[in-house]
């Protein structure tokens, strides 16, 4: 199994570096730019600022605005006038796999990779694998398709899903069949499960994503402590409800 991933810290200065070459860019590029005029608006909208460069780099390293945002940012949802069925992401067949060594062996198969948390977090209680085998759609969803125009928690995205949508949470053995199905996923895009979180090793609670990165396919984890909040340009992966019927 792959490491789940690494975290790169940057010291000060090479940001302050970064920056520099920024302003001068803008400054050959821009007609009449003062860089006098930033330091007076970043006194007065830092706050925004602050937002509008954490979109840009969440738009830079995953085409979306993936990364999460202040608490007091937050919003309620604003329900679309008459919400539409969104088209299916993805259909497969769940109860293929009924042990962690039938899942290892799949995903070996086919060159996917289990990141270090997501496979700790197979080994919890709470993730489950289907014995009896049935059919599943899942769509994507992003959080401005669901009515929120602004930043969102997790647990409102998945209430305004379950209720509004016909849409249900993922359950965490989803992570396995998605990723084992979506083989010819994008480089460089990034696709949570909306789904309970579990509890990985590092004691943060974590949900599954699918991904495709310079290692290839992989299966990782997001971290998502209570009140997190993320950009409404997210995109989400959901189960749609079955009718009583099928």
């Amino acid at each position: 199994m792959s490491q789940h991933g690494t975290v790169f810290a940057y010291s000060l200065e090479q940001f302050a570096e970064a920056n520099s070459a920024v302003i001068k860019s803008l400054a050959q590029v821009l007609p009449g730019f003062d860089p006098k005029e930033v330091l007076k608006a970043l006194d007065k909208n830092g706050s925004k600022l602050e937002l509008v460069l954490q979109s840009g780099i969440a738009t830079l390293i995953n085409g979306d605005d993936s990364i999460t945002v202040p608490e007091q940012k937050i919003a309620a949802a604003q329900p679309p006038t008459a919400p539409v069925e969104l088209p299916t992401f993805l259909a497969g067949r769940i109860g293929i796999y009924k042990t962690l060594e039938a899942v290892q062996a799949a995903f070996t198969e086919k060159g996917c990779q289990i990141g270090t948390y997501a496979g700790q977090m197979m080994s919890d209680p709470s993730f489950v694998l289907s014995q009896e085998e049935q059919d599943i759609e899942w769509v994507a969803a992003s959080g401005r398709q669901l009515g929120f125009n602004k930043s969102y928690t997790r647990v409102a995205l998945i209430e305004r899903a379950e209720k509004d949508f016909n849409l249900d949470r993922c359950q965490p053995e989803d992570g396995v069949y998605i990723r084992l199905g979506y083989l010819k996923q994008p480089k460089g895009e990034w696709r949570p499960l909306a789904m309970d979180p579990i509890t990985a090793s590092d004691d943060n609670l974590r949900i599954f994503r699918v991904g495709h990165d310079d290692g290839g396919l992989c299966l990782f984890t997001s971290y998502v402590r209570a009140g997190l909040q993320w950009y409404p340009a997210y995109v989400w992966l959901f189960r749609r409800r079955k009718s009583l019927s099928s």
